[in-house]
């Protein structure tokens, strides 16, 4: 049905942009792991775990929209 179709391609959609902000957050994270070899321990560790929380977030996040998506093609 024309639903099904709109979940379906708006879960892609989600998908797509919560695999994006998850590159992003990697990206940030390196950069964090790199504050953390200088001077700035420990902002750089809350900084870390934070950016680790959140990353796990994602991921949690990321595996719901894709039974979802399953779901929905199914």
């Amino acid at each position: 049905s024309a639903k099904h179709a709109r979940v379906v391609k708006n879960c892609g959609e989600l998908t797509a942009a919560i695999e994006q902000n998850h590159s992003r957050l990697a990206t940030i994270r390196q950069k964090a792991d790199l504050l953390a070899t200088e001077k700035f321990e420990e902002s750089a560790d809350d900084c870390r775990h934070s950016l680790d929380s959140r990353v796990l977030d994602q991921q949690v996040e990321l595996e719901l929209l894709r039974e979802k998506q399953k779901r929905g093609a199914a």
